[in-house]
């Protein structure tokens, strides 16, 4: 099992150089990340007040500002949960077209006595 953790580590570790290009959008997807997930404990310390007291109370000025807070933070939620999943795709995409065109570079460099020794299947499954 431990091996193939290493395997595993080392696979990441190499395709997160072909991200190095990408590190602006990337780092904006993980910051929208941090701030989805930062936001999330927050709605339930929210409502947490205005269940235990605030209705049964009529406490009316936590009932005045209350909706604004919420619709404010889901409008915060769901902006940086959009841009960090809207840029984490746009990097994944450009990574696998930067992998495709070194994979076609290679092939394409190949010389022909490859092509003569390894059937069309076997070059096939290797590029697929």
């Amino acid at each position: 099992m431990a091996s193939s953790d290493a395997n595993s580590l080392q696979l990441y570790l190499r395709l997160l150089r072909h991200v190095k290009p990408y590190w602006a959008p990337f780092g904006l997807a993980m910051v929208g990340l941090g701030v989805t997930a930062a936001t999330e404990p927050i709605f339930p310390a929210i409502l947490e007040p205005l269940l235990d007291g605030s209705f049964v109370h009529k406490q009316g000025g936590m009932l005045a500002w209350l909706p604004l807070v919420i619709v404010g933070l889901f409008l915060v939620r769901g902006t940086s949960s959009y841009a960090s999943d809207y840029l984490m795709g746009w990097v994944a995409n450009k990574v696998i077209l930067d992998l495709r065109n070194a994979m076609f570079a290679k092939l394409v460099r190949l010389p022909t006595l490859y092509y003569d020794n390894q059937t069309s299947g076997s070059v096939i499954s290797k590029f697929t």
